[in-house]
């Protein structure tokens, strides 16, 4: 299973398109780790990988925000804030063996294209209307 984004994915900024682009080669890598590697080591340098890169995604992504004084910027924030939360105690969950790695890739996978498919659509709604004012 690869995932691929959609057109309707898209968000018309190129920034945070081609990070969200980057997060879902991440995500697939991560997948890929997680269902074929018996290497913890190995999964787990590709957690902290995509988790480190979801962090950076959400900062840039906030400045982006701050930057088209979108009136959602601060509860866009507190979501990026909540998802975090759950990657990271996704990962330490699985670190501590409380969930296997199809819950693993799950969890991930429902995080991150939440924010992908549902909350990028606020930003392209949000970039659209700012275009023609």
């Amino acid at each position: 299973m690869s995932i691929q984004m959609r057109e309707e994915d898209f968000t018309g900024n190129a920034v945070i398109d081609a990070q969200h682009q980057t997060l879902v080669e991440l995500l697939n890598s991560t997948i890929e780790s997680v269902r074929e590697s018996c290497d913890l080591e190995d999964i787990f340098l590709k957690l902290f990988e995509l988790q480190t890169y979801v962090d950076y995604h959400f900062r840039c992504e906030e400045i982006e925000m701050g930057v088209l004084d979108d009136p959602e910027e601060f509860r866009h924030i507190n979501h990026h804030h909540n998802l975090l939360y759950t990657l990271n105690k996704c990962i330490s969950h699985y670190g501590s063996r409380h969930i296997k790695n199809d819950q693993l890739i799950e969890e991930i996978c429902q995080c991150l294209l939440d924010h992908i498919c549902k909350d990028s659509q606020q930003i392209k709604s949000y970039i659209h209307q700012h275009s023609l004012q």
